[in-house]
C-alpha cells in the first residue's frame, strides 16, 4: 500500500482518485482470493453434490470462469452474457436502444483480460465520441483496476489514427511527403483556408479577412462552408483531389459543372497548401492512416499484430474509410467485435454508411445461426456461486461457430429504458423498412414481458411500469406555437399536481414518497423556446434552458491556441488570427497589405512579416534587393507594430528551443540515474514546480490516445494544441528558472514590472 514505491514521475502523473482506485483494486483482488480459497475448501468438504456437466464446445471460454465473474457478470440477461462469453471468432451484436450494449462492451473487454487471459495491451476499443471513450475507460477501470485498464488502447477513430500517424507518417508513399511533427487543423482553421482559396479563385480579396454582410451571405448560395462539406464528404468516400477532379462523385452532379470545377480547384489548392506546410485536417487523419496501412504491409502487420482483439461501438455510424481501417487491422486474426443497430443510423449526412454492416458480414462470413438466445434474465440464484453461474450460462442456447469458419450475429432485445407501449409504437413505425425480411427486425421487450421469476434478479432502478401504448405516446395537433406552449405547460402542471397529491398521501400514511417526475421539452430550433419560456414564467414553473458553448470555441481560447501553433510552425491561418490580438495597430487593411507584399515577393505571409521587421537591420544582399525592388512601403507605425510582434514570437520560439533541449538533457540524466541529484537540491521555486506538474499532466494525456471532447471529430481539435501547450509550458518553466537564478535563486515569482515587460 506504499504508493511512494512508485517512481516520482509515475507518482506525479497519478491523480488522487487514480491512486485510490489502485489501492481499492488491490484490496478487492486480495479479498477475492481469500473468498475463492474459502469457497474451494467448502466445496471440497461438501462433495455430496455432483460436479457441473462439462461445457459444450461453443462455450469453451467458460471453463476459466472464476470468482471475479460474479462481480463482472452480475445482473446480466442471457443475450448479454452470450455476447460477453463468445470470445472466439468474429461477432456482430445488433443492440436495440436501452439494451445495455455499453455494459456488454465493457464486460467483454474485462472478460477477455480477466478470464480469457488476453494481455490488455493487445485489446483495442474504438468509440465515436471522446465522452464515450472516457466513460468506457472509467467503467473498465472499475472492473479490472487501473493498471490493466491503462494498458488497453481506447479512443475514437480519429485519436487512434492520429497516434499511428505520429509514429509512422514518414512511411507514406512518396507522393505524400508529410514529415514528423505535423500540425492538425481543426474545422475552423480548415474553413478559414478554404474561404481564402475560394475568394482568390473567384477573383476576390486574397486574405478572406473581410467579413461578408448579411446580404452577401444570403446571395452566396455556394459558400465556403458548402465547399468544406463537399471536400470532407469526398475524403470520407476515399477521394483524393486528383480523383475528385477527374471523376467527381455521382451524387454531386446536381451541383452543376461550374460549381464542381470550383470545388475541385479549391480541393487541389487546399491539399497542396496542407502538404507544403506539413498540416493535416480531421479527414486526413483517417484517409492518410488508411493509405499508410494499405500501402505499407510492414506497418499494417505491426499494428495488426499488436492489437489481437478489436471492439467497435456504434458500428452503424462508421464511414467507408473507418471500415477499411477495421478491415486492414482485423484481416489476419479476425477477432473483431462490433456493436450497432441499423435502426439508429442517423449520421448518413456526416458520411456514415449503413452498408458497412453487410460488408462486415460478407468479409468475415458472419451469419445468424440457430438457436436464438432468448431475451430473458438468468434464473433466480444464478449468481449465488461460481458453480451456479457456470451451470446457468451453460444452459444458454449459444449458437456454435460454423464448421467452415466465420462468425455469429447475436441480438440484444431486452430493453431497460422505455415502456412497452413506446417500444411497440417504435417497432410499428420501423416495420415498413423490414417488409422484405420481417425476421431481421429486432423485437424489443421490457422485463415485464419475461417470466415473473426471472425479474427477481433485476435491480430496483430497472423496474418500470407497463401502461398501454396510448398512455405512452400521444399525437396532438394544435393551431400554432402559442397554443402548443399552452397545452404543454398545462400538461406539466397536471403532472406536477398529481405528483404533489401522491406525495401528500404518502406523507400522511408515513410511507416513502415516489420520486418527483423530471420533465423535458424538446424543440427543433432555438426560436421555438420563447413561447414555452413565456408560458412557464407566467405559470411560475421553474425551468433550466439547456444551452452551452464549447470551451474550445471561445475566441480567447482559439487565440491562445493560435499563438501556441505559431511557436512551432509558420502557420498562415494562425498568424493572420493573432497578428492584431491583442490590438497592436495592425488592422484588416494592414493585413491585406502584408498579403499583397507576400504575393509580390513570392514568399509566405510570415516571411513578409520577417522582411518588414528586419528591414532596418543589416541584411544580406538577396534580402536587401528583395526589399528594395518588390516590398511595398508601409506606414512607419505599422512597421513598428509588425516588428514588435515579430520580436515577441522569435523570443518565445527561442525559449521553446531552450526548453526542448533542457527536457532532452533531463531525460538523459534520468536514464543514467542523475535526475535524483538535480531534483534533490531544493532550489526550484514554487511556480517552477507547479509548471512542471502541469507539463507532466499534459504529457500523460498526450500518451493516452483517447479523446477529450464530447464530439468525436471535433474533440481532436486541440490535440496539436496540447503538444504546443506542453512545449510552451516548458518554455515558461525555463524562463522562470532563469529569472530565479538572476534574482538570487529565490522562487520564480514575477513582479508586476516584469510581467508588464514580458507582455
Amino acid at each position: 500500500t506504499n504508493l511512494q514505491a512508485l517512481c516520482v514521475r509515475c507518482h506525479v502523473r497519478k491523480t488522487r482518485g487514480q491512486r485510490h482506485d489502485m489501492l481499492s483494486s488491490r484490496t478487492a483482488r486480495e479479498a477475492a482470493e481469500v473468498e475463492g480459497a474459502a469457497l474451494q475448501n467448502a466445496a471440497a468438504v461438501a462433495a455430496a453434490s455432483p460436479p457441473p456437466p462439462p461445457p459444450p464446445p461453443a462455450t469453451l471460454a467458460l471453463d476459466a470462469l472464476e470468482l471475479s465473474s460474479l462481480q463482472l457478470l452480475r445482473g446480466m440477461n442471457q443475450q448479454q452474457l452470450a455476447a460477453v462469453v463468445c470470445a472466439d471468432g468474429p461477432l456482430r451484436v445488433a443492440a436495440g436502444p436501452g439494451t445495455g450494449k455499453t455494459r456488454v462492451l465493457t464486460a467483454r473487454i474485462a472478460h477477455l483480460v480477466e478470464e480469457a487471459r488476453v494481455p490488455p495491451q493487445r485489446v483495442l476499443a474504438v468509440t465515436f465520441t471522446n465522452k464515450a471513450a472516457r466513460e468506457l475507460r472509467e467503467r473498465i477501470t472499475r472492473l479490472i483496476g487501473p493498471c490493466e485498464a491503462d494498458a488497453i488502447t481506447m479512443g475514437t477513430f480519429h485519436s487512434l489514427c492520429l497516434a499511428i500517424l505520429r509514429q509512422d507518417i514518414t512511411r507514406l508513399p512518396e507522393e505524400l511527403p508529410y514529415r514528423s511533427g505535423f500540425a492538425v487543423y481543426d474545422e475552423y482553421s480548415s474553413l478559414k483556408l478554404i474561404k481564402k482559396l475560394k475568394m482568390r479563385l473567384e477573383g476576390g480579396s486574397a486574405t478572406g479577412a473581410a467579413e461578408q454582410t448579411a446580404e452577401q451571405k444570403k446571395k452566396d448560395d455556394f459558400s465556403a462552408g458548402a465547399v468544406q462539406a463537399i471536400i470532407s464528404a469526398a475524403k470520407n468516400d476515399m477521394y483524393d483531389a486528383q480523383r475528385f477532379r477527374l471523376h467527381p462523385p455521382a451524387k454531386l452532379r446536381a451541383l452543376g459543372a461550374q460549381k464542381l470545377r470550383l470545388a475541385a480547384a479549391v480541393f487541389e489548392g487546399y491539399q497542396q497548401t496542407l502538404r507544403d506546410e506539413n498540416i493535416i485536417d480531421f479527414d486526413d487523419m483517417l484517409l492518410l492512416t488508411e493509405t499508410l496501412l494499405r500501402t505499407s504491409e510492414r506497418t499494417r502487420r505491426k499494428y495488426a499484430g499488436h492489437w489481437r482483439h478489436l471492439l467497435v461501438d456504434e458500428f452503424q455510424d462508421t464511414n467507408s474509410v473507418q471500415y477499411q481501417l477495421l478491415s486492414l487491422l482485423a484481416r489476419d486474426h479476425k477477432n473483431v467485435f462490433v456493436v450497432g443497430d441499423a435502426d439508429q443510423a442517423i449520421y448518413g449526412w456526416r458520411g456514415a454508411d449503413i452498408r458497412n454492416q453487410a460488408r462486415l458480414d460478407s468479409e468475415f462470413a458472419i451469419r445468424t445461426l440457430p438457436p436464438a438466445v432468448p431475451a430473458v434474465p438468468l434464473p433466480h440464484g444464478a449468481y449465488e456461486s461460481v458453480q451456479a453461474l457456470q451451470t446457468a450460462v451453460q444452459a444458454i442456447p449459444l449458437p456454435p461457430l460454423p464448421r467452415s469458419g466465420g462468425g455469429r450475429q447475436l441480438n440484444l432485445e431486452l430493453n431497460y429504458r422505455s415502456r412497452q407501449g413506446i417500444l411497440d409504437m417504435a417497432m410499428r413505425l420501423l416495420s415498413p423498412a423490414y417488409a422484405a425480411d420481417p425476421s431481421a427486425q429486432l423485437r424489443l421487450v421490457t422485463p415485464e414481458a419475461t417470466a415473473e421469476d426471472a425479474l427477481l434478479e433485476l435491480p430496483d432502478e430497472q423496474w418500470v411500469d407497463a401502461p398501454s401504448a396510448a398512455e405512452c405516446v400521444q399525437l396532438v395537433q394544435l393551431e400554432d406555437g402559442e397554443h402548443e406552449a399552452e397545452y404543454v405547460v398545462d400538461e406539466i402542471l397536471r403532472i406536477r399536481d398529481a405528483a404533489l397529491a401522491a406525495h401528500c398521501s404518502h406523507t400522511r400514511a408515513h410511507t416513502r414518497a415516489p420520486t418527483p417526475p423530471s420533465i423535458a421539452i424538446l424543440y427543433r430550433t432555438n426560436a421555438q423556446s420563447m413561447a414555452f419560456e413565456r408560458r412557464l414564467v407566467r405559470e411560475g414553473v421553474p425551468y433550466v434552458l439547456a444551452a452551452q458553448r464549447s470551451f474550445y470555441a471561445r475566441k480567447e481560447i482559439r487565440d491562445a491556441l493560435a499563438y501556441l501553433q505559431l511557436l512551432r510552425n509558420n502557420d498562415t491561418i494562425a498568424l493572420e488570427r493573432v497578428l492584431n490580438v491583442p490590438p497592436r495597430k495592425i488592422g484588416a487593411t494592414s493585413v491585406e497589405a502584408l498579403y499583397a507584399a507576400s504575393e509580390a515577393c513570392g514568399v509566405s505571409l510570415w516571411r513578409a512579416v520577417e522582411l518588414y521587421a528586419t528591414s532596418a537591420a543589416p541584411l544580406c544582399d538577396a534580402d536587401a534587393a528583395l526589399i528594395e525592388d518588390r516590398l511595398p512601403k508601409l506606414r512607419a507605425n505599422v512597421v513598428n507594430a509588425v516588428r514588435g510582434f515579430y520580436e515577441l514570437i522569435t523570443r518565445f520560439r527561442a525559449l521553446v528551443d531552450q526548453a526542448s533541449a533542457a527536457h532532452e538533457e533531463e531525460e538523459a540524466l534520468s536514464a543514467r540515474g542523475g535526475a535524483t541529484a538535480l531534483e534533490g537540491d531544493g532550489r526550484e521555486g514554487e511556480e517552477v514546480v507547479r509548471l512542471k506538474m502541469v507539463s507532466s499532466e499534459i504529457r500523460r494525456r498526450l500518451r493516452d490516445p483517447s479523446g477529450r471532447d464530447d464530439e468525436g471529430r471535433a474533440g481532436l481539435a486541440d490535440d496539436y494544441s496540447m503538444a504546443e501547450a506542453e512545449v510552451a509550458l516548458e518554455a515558461m518553466a525555463a524562463e522562470a528558472e532563469a529569472l530565479a537564478e538572476e534574482r538570487g535563486g529565490g522562487g520564480a515569482r514575477l513582479s508586476e514590472e516584469a510581467r508588464d515587460e514580458d507582455g
